[in-house]
């Protein structure tokens, strides 16, 4: 186990905040640390709700079962946040599992154990919960915000636009969702040049953009790369804080966020986002929502390039003729 003290991690954690020395020992003391290997599940969806989950150290994934063994990422969880938290209400089944993205620690508190500390402290108890629905009204505002953001770029990736027009519309819509982006980029492959390309920009210098071009050697396409080879159906977004690269000197800025738009492990471009003012301005909700897009419009992408693909095999074709 790692050396850490529960009374004080607890005073970090917002619905813990305030509380006063005694109640948080009280806290402490019936919490129980857990640790998990990268890709050990936490909890099964379906399996009995006993128990909201805190992470101390390293990142958890939500997941639910689709189309049989396929799992749909519904959201990541780091340092400070809450799992499991509807377990304090009822023990109804979970709603979806819990997998260690790292290795992973938590702080268990029981259901059981909670409602002991219910009776005995009723005020504190109740000033915890309140502050556990407020997590859980935020959730659900998010995710309304998602799903207004889904159904827009879903509406865009099925319409018969050309690529590019496609490409332009849903950036222009995530960064209208994405009030920490101040400037986005997606990038495709080209297999006859064997490098990405850029289809669609905001906030970035125009003639500069124009000109870029990413081979596979690029730190932001290896950072791709490293992602697809760990879960090649896992959309995991990379965040490039304080990394660096020689070119282009313009996607230098203190929060850069990628994510992949692949399918089956194989890479056909990724969408960049950043800020240039703030370090590490990327919320997790944002994260997730980008993810959940990127997912979503891949195939989209995919039956485009393989469209512009046929057009150009004919052409070729004609030629030769």
């Amino acid at each position: 186990m790692k050396d850490y003290n529960a009374k004080e991690f607890l005073t970090t954690v917002p619905i813990f905040s305030g509380l006063p020395d005694d109640v948080l020992e009280k806290l402490a003391a019936i919490t129980r640390e857990m640790e998990f290997k990268e890709g050990e599940v936490v909890f099964e969806e379906n399996s009995p709700g006993e128990a909201m989950y805190i992470v101390i150290d390293g990142d958890a994934v939500a997941e639910k079962v689709i189309e049989g063994e396929r799992h749909k990422v519904l959201g990541t969880f780091g340092k400070g946040d809450l799992f499991g938290e509807m377990a304090l209400f009822d023990r109804q089944p979970r709603s979806a599992r819990i997998k260690a993205l790292s290795p992973l620690t938590i702080l268990e508190l029981s259901q059981k154990e909670f409602q002991k500390f219910l009776i005995s402290d009723t005020e504190d108890a109740a000033r915890i919960l309140g502050r556990v629905i407020n997590v859980l009204t935020r959730r659900l505002r998010q995710t309304d915000q998602e799903l207004v953001t889904l159904y827009e770029t879903g509406k865009i990736a099925g319409s018969a636009q050309e690529l590019n027009k496609m490409l332009n519309a849903i950036m222009e819509r995530i960064m209208m969702s994405l009030t920490d982006a101040d400037c986005g980029l997606t990038m495709l492959y080209n297999q006859y040049t064997e490098e990405f390309e850029p289809k669609a920009s905001r906030g970035l210098p125009g003639d500069e953009v124009f000109g870029l071009t990413m081979d596979m050697t690029h730190p932001i396409v290896k950072a791709m790369l490293e992602g697809l080879e760990k879960d090649p159906d896992l959309i995991e977004a990379k965040l490039l804080d304080g990394i660096s690269w020689k070119d282009p000197e313009f996607l230098k800025m203190p929060s850069v966020m990628v994510v992949p738009l692949s399918n089956q492990g194989r890479l056909f471009g990724f969408i960049f986002l950043g800020n240039k003012e703030r370090s590490f301005a990327f919320k997790s909700n944002e994260i997730n929502l980008v993810k959940a897009v990127a997912a979503q419009v891949a195939s989209a992408v995919e039956n485009a390039l393989f469209r512009q693909e046929e057009v150009s095999r004919e052409r070729l074709g004609q030629v030769y003729w």
